[in-house]
């Protein structure tokens, strides 16, 4: 039964997904990015029947299910090829290893062997950087003459303002000290 003519496209919808459907699920994967009237062109079919199975809800629930199923596909792919990759070299550096081990220096077999261990997760914690600023021995006087500057260009109810001005180094902020 066909739609009566003047039905809002946005109350069309198709009820199962045919091989057009399919068709367009894969094409809209492979091809991303691209326009609808491309799509249109390239299987024959307008750009409302096109609109119609793309905003049905059978079509959106089918989309979506290609979608993870391509996701997962490709991610289990790379996986397959990342770990064929470190295989092939670990493979490659075991030999080379075994072929010069004798004439490699000591530095280059530890580098090695740091390399390998940590691809592994075996190479230990690497060390934390911490950089402490410690700022002390300030006098007294000299911190109660660069507050009493801070106040008088910020007064407390200036609160809130925004003052667009270049920064100032330290040395010309306060004054060495006599």
């Amino acid at each position: 039964m066909r739609p009566r003519k003047g039905t809002p496209v946005a109350k069309l919808q198709i009820k199962n997904i045919n091989h057009s459907a399919r068709y367009i699920a894969d094409w809209l994967i492979a091809n991303p990015g691209h326009y609808q009237k491309e799509l249109a062109e390239e299987i024959g079919m307008s750009e409302k029947q096109i609109s119609v199975i793309l905003h049905s809800d059978a079509f959106i629930e089918y989309y979506a299910l290609r979608c993870k199923t391509h996701e997962e596909r490709l991610s289990d792919s790379l996986i397959d090829r990342i770990e064929d990759l470190a295989s092939d070299t670990i493979d490659k550096l075991h030999a080379k290893v075994q072929d010069e081990g004798e004439d490699m220096s000591a530095g280059v077999l530890a580098d090695t062997a740091k390399l390998a261990l940590n691809a592994l997760g075996l190479g230990g914690r690497q060390p934390v950087l911490q950089n402490n600023v410690f700022v002390g021995g300030v006098d007294p006087a000299l911190l109660a003459k660069a507050r009493g500057k801070m106040n008088q260009s910020n007064p407390p109810e200036s609160t809130g303002k925004v003052i667009d001005h270049e920064p100032r180094s330290l040395t010309e902020a306060v004054p060495a000290a006599e």
